[in-house]
Parts: structure tokens; sequence; C-alpha cells
């Protein structure tokens, strides 16, 4: 009995769901709609559609679309405020079986231009893709599991770009210093900062699981406004420098040259960024890895130490701080220490007090200012370090939520000891002392720089030296990482002693007459710490 009663709810459920099917295969209808007044806002909020924006020819405002008794939009005009919304009339059964066709999925909507004051377009699902346009007033544009596209928006006022589960990426009419900045970012990487606080307009932009990639493009509309440096991620001229004549300003991307330097690396899995501001230039050996962001660990120091330093925090003369008595695997940790020590040792638990004592607000002030990778440091106490568990040792820099490329690395180098940095020579004085490597002060080029190396399962996966060579001839800027690679003992020695091989190379190649450098560094010892 039971077998038969079964059977016969699967018959009825069957012809539901074959008559559902069949309701939602009705046709579509395409169809047309021009407003017929003044319109001053545009506001589309669509489910499963595609909006498409471009130029009106006749600057006349046009929607086409494709609707049928199950699937249509309310479009309604009040107060010169255009709206159009989904609407629908389905059944649950209508909900079986596939999607309509693409061409029925599309909204394509044509606007004059810099005649609407206000554009907000919202959908789910789908794309969302603009042509050049330009509002007087604001731009909000929201896809929830699609991607945002556009070539370049020009508002009066303030821009809002939300995607969840797709990537943001065109270009926006105003240079760098026009916008004030507000990102969110989750599981993705950006080029903008997560806050920048000044500027007449707005650029707000939220993005979870998914890329964000946005070019700002300078105007040019007034003749006595310097021009702005087009690449914004690299240059240093925001940091306070002296305004410059309009000629002087305007500067050329910066060239990247691919070189193989293989033979210093002997089969490690690593990369190498060296940085000539003189002539403009990038040596990128494996580009991939020079602009894939990793966690910083102990390069941090240097950042850390400039922050404290311009603002108390480390007093050079009066700089030592109390060892807590717990015994830690680095000897030299295990007393009462000062900062050119605690700098010279990585001494971790020094830096965690010092970071500490910077606290949040400051530090992401600080980050923010320098562009420093993703300027991430939600995870302030280093919880995502599954390394170690120790708060004296983890923090948002060793193998957490802050992260960095090598060339991000020597971009930050130039920001705070280049020509237009924006911090006192004393704390850059102070940082040269400690970042010296030995030996080199000697030669016709000193190297300052600092290691730093993170651990995953008990295996180091990032090795890294980043600094500075200066010779009278001016500073070069570098960062040399290595990654996991099995069966090698990777270790920030290593990446030092490569940096210096390559350093004195590329300064040899430059100036033939200059004594190459003959650095001896001591071999990486067979047990290594969690992060140096």
């Amino acid at each position: 009995m039971k077998k038969i009663i079964s059977l016969v709810l699967c018959l009825v459920l069957g012809s539901f769901v074959l008559s559902g099917c069949s309701g939602s295969d009705e046709p579509f209808e395409e169809k047309s709609y021009t407003a017929d007044t003044q319109i001053n806002e545009i506001n589309l909020d669509v489910q499963d559609r595609g909006i498409e924006v471009s130029l009106s020819a006749d600057e006349q405002i046009h929607i086409q679309y494709s609707e049928n008794s199950k699937e249509y939009y309310d479009i309604a005009v009040s107060g010169n405020v255009l709206t159009m919304t989904s609407a629908s009339d389905k059944e649950w059964t209508d909900y079986i079986g596939g999607k309509p066709a693409a061409e029925n999925r599309k909204i394509s909507l044509q606007i004059p231009n810099v005649l609407v004051e206000s554009l907000t377009l919202s959908t789910t699902n789908e794309d969302i893709t603009l042509s050049a346009v330009a509002v007087t007033g604001s731009i909000s544009l929201s896809a929830n599991g699609g991607n945002i596209t556009f070539e370049t928006l020009d508002v009066g006022d303030s821009i809002t770009l939300n995607a969840k589960n797709g990537d943001i990426s065109g270009a926006i009419a105003g240079s760098y210093d026009d916008f004030a900045i507000q990102s969110d970012i989750k599981k993705g990487d950006s080029n903008l900062p997560d806050r920048k606080d000044d500027g007449e307009k707005t650029l707000n932009v939220a993005c979870n699981n998914g890329d964000v990639d946005i070019e700002l493009i300078s105007t040019g509309e007034s003749e006595e406004k310097v021009p702005e440096e087009p690449n914004l991620t690299t240059s240093s001229d925001y940091m306070g420098a002296e305004e410059e004549s309009p000629v002087d300003s305007v500067q050329t991307e910066p060239e990247t040259v691919e070189v193989d330097w293989s033979e210093y690396f002997n089969g490690l899995n690593g990369t190498a960024v060296v940085y000539n501001p003189s002539n403009r230039q990038y040596t990128i050996y494996n580009q991939e890895l020079a602009e894939t962001r990793r966690s910083p660990c102990s390069t941090f120091k240097i950042i850390s130490s400039l922050i404290a330093l311009e603002n108390g925090i480390i007093k050079p003369k009066n700089s030592i701080r109390t060892w807590s008595g717990e015994i830690f695997w680095n000897e030299d940790w295990n007393e009462d220490i000062d900062f050119r020590e605690a700098f010279r040792t990585s001494c971790v638990w020094y830096y965690r007090q010092v970071i500490d004592d910077i606290g949040e607000d400051l530090m992401q002030v600080e980050l923010d200012r320098l562009q420093y990778g993703n300027c991430d440091i939600s995870d302030w106490e280093g919880r995502l370090n599954t390394n170690n568990n120790n708060r004296s040792l983890t923090g948002f820099w060793i193998e957490s939520s802050l992260l960095i490329s090598p060339k991000e690395q020597t971009e930050v180098m130039e920001r705070i000891f280049g020509e237009n940095s924006n911090y006192s020579e004393e704390a850059q004085n102070e940082l040269k002392q400690v970042m010296l490597v030995p030996d080199t002060e000697q030669t016709d080029i000193s190297i300052y720089g600092k290691t730093g190396m993170g651990k995953a399962d008990g295996i180091v996966v990032d090795a890294w030296f980043t600094g500075f060579a200066e010779s009278t001839t001016g500073k070069t800027y570098f960062c040399v990482r290595l990654g996991r690679t099995d069966n090698m003992n990777v270790s920030s020695t290593l990446a030092r002693e490569i940096a210096v091989k390559i350093i004195s190379v590329s300064s040899t190649t430059e100036s033939s007459g200059r004594r190459a450098i003959d650095i001896q560094v001591e071999s990486a010892p067979t047990s290594r710490p969690t992060e140096r």
C-alpha cells in the first residue's frame, strides 16, 4: 500500500512540475521605454539581469528590455526620478527549469552625458557594464554574483561600487588627490588603499570574493593644475613633495625590464626587484612573483620603527624595554633590550610592544599614507598565524592579514627614503644606522635593509630582504623574496645574500669603474626561527 501511495504522489508532483516548466517557457517580448520628461535621477533595481549603460545619441533616456507575464518590470517617474524595478507573477513551479535566454536577461540603458545628477544600478547574478559616462552628482553600482566593469566614470560628488562574488574594474576621471577613498576588500586583491581621507570627491568600494582594479585618470582641466603622476601606486609625489612646474611634473610610466637572474637563485623559488629612480626603471626577475602579495614578516620592522621614531614612541637614547623573563628560542631576546639591538636581532617581543604602543588607529593611518600593500591590520593579534600562538611572537605582519608584494616593497622604500619623503631626516638617519649591512660602509656603495622570514606548518614560505643601496650617484631600491622550495633550505639569510650579489652586479654594470661588493654572509643554520 505504501508503495502505491508513493507512486501516486510522484505522478501528481510530476504533473505539477511539467505544468510549471511549460508555464516558464512563455516567450519574452522586446520592449522599449523613452522618458518624456526631464529626469534628474535614475534608479534601476533588478534581479538576475545584466545592465549595460551607454550614451544616448539624442540626449534622451532610453531603456530596452524583455518581459513576459511572469517576469516584468515596474517603470515609474516621480519628481524627476525614474525608477525601474523587477516584478514577478511566478508560482513556485515556474522556478523549475533553466534561465531565460541571454538576450532576454539584458537591460540596455542609454543616458545623455552630463545631464543626469544621480545614477543608481543594482542587480543580482549578472554583470553591470558602462561605457564612458558622466553625471553631475553621484554614481552607485551594486552587483551580487556578477562583475562591475566600466570605461571612464566622471562624477561631480561620489562613486559607490559594491560587488559580491565578482570583480570591479575600470577607470575614473580625476586624480588621486581628488578623492577621499574608503575601500573594504575581503578575499581579493585591490590596487586601492583601505582609507584615504583627503579629497573633494568620495570613492567608496566594497568587494567580497573578487578583485578591484581601478585607474584614476587626471583630466587636466586647469592649466595651473599640476598634472598627476600616471602611476598612482608607485608615485611618491603626494607624500609632501614641493609643487613642480607642469612641464617638469609630467612623467611617463616607469619602464619594466625583465631579466634572468636565475643563476643567483640556484633553483630556489623566488623573485628580485630593483628600482632605479634616476631613470625610472624596474629591473625584475620573475615578474609574477614580484607582483604577488605575501606576509612581510620582519621586514615590517622598518615600518614599525619608522612610525615609532616619528611619533616619539621609540627614543633611541632611552629605548630599553624590560624582558618579561619568558625564555625564548633566541638567546639574544632573553634580556632587557634597546631599539638598535632589537632591530639587529629582530626581536619580536620588543616590536610586539612597540606596535601595541603605536595602536591600531595610528598604524592604519600610517599604512594608508605609505600605501603599504593591502594595508590590512584586521588580525591585530595575529591569530591567523597557525605556526605560533604566543601573543608575544605574533601579529598582523607575521603570516597573517597584512600582505605586500616585492614590487610594492621597493615603492614603499622610496616613499620613506626617496627625495620626496615626508619623513624627518632624524628618523631616516636612525633607520639607516640599524639597517646598514656590515662591511658595506667602506665600499663605494652602502646597502641598507632588513630580513624577514615566516613559516606555515613548520615550512618556510616567505624569506625576504628589502631595502636600498646608496652611492655617489643616488639610491637604488630593491627587494628579494624566496618562497617555499621543496628539498631546499630557504632562509632570509639566503635572500640577503642574493640581494647583495644582485645589487653589486647591477651597480658594477651601471658604473664599470666601481668596485664590486664581496660580502661573505654566514651560512644558514639547520634550524630556523618562525620569523626573522
